[in-house]
């Protein structure tokens, strides 16, 4: 069976609520490493945007 490849692509939403607002990012990839390399590289962007750090990070396979 022939495996196919999609182009990385991100899934993102962020949500108001009382205490701040949330975000949460979705990477879809061929492999789990070059998911996380995505996300790393999306949470450095963000924290280097707004000058202060991701507080909580999960990544699940």
């Amino acid at each position: 069976m022939e495996q196919t490849h999609t182009a990385p692509r991100f899934s993102a939403k962020v949500e108001r609520n009382s205490r701040g607002v949330t975000w949460s990012v979705h990477a879809y990839g061929d492999t789990t490493d070059e998911c996380q390399r995505l996300l790393d590289e999306m949470v450095a962007d963000m924290e280097a945007k707004y000058g202060k750090p991701i507080l909580e990070k999960e990544a699940t396979a």
